[in-house]
């Protein structure tokens, strides 16, 4: 039987050696996921939904700012003048 010869390169694991332990793919971040948490009660304690429609129609640029960022940048939307008239009417602002 052959004895294996590796030479490190520099650093990081060598070539051929198998990656062993790391976090797992798609692990959520502790911290991302303890905030994530937070933010989601407090609206809760604020009124859910109805506080997210009271931000909409008292503060629209923070709000569209929220959804920029919770609506995935490569999402494709199909909206129509019926959907977004419906969301508007939803929301109070016809």
């Amino acid at each position: 039987m052959e004895a294996q010869v590796i030479i490190k390169r520099g650093r990081g694991r060598p070539k051929g050696i198998p990656k062993t332990g790391g976090r797992k793919p798609g692990a959520e971040n502790k911290i991302t996921r303890d905030v994530k948490e937070m933010v989601l009660t407090a609206l809760s304690e604020m009124g859910g939904v109805d506080y997210l429609k009271k931000i909409s129609l008292e503060n629209p640029t923070a709000f569209v700012s929220l959804i920029g960022r919770i609506i995935p940048t490569e999402s494709k939307v199909d909206m129509n003048v019926k959907g977004l008239a419906k969301i508007l009417s939803e929301l109070g602002r016809n």
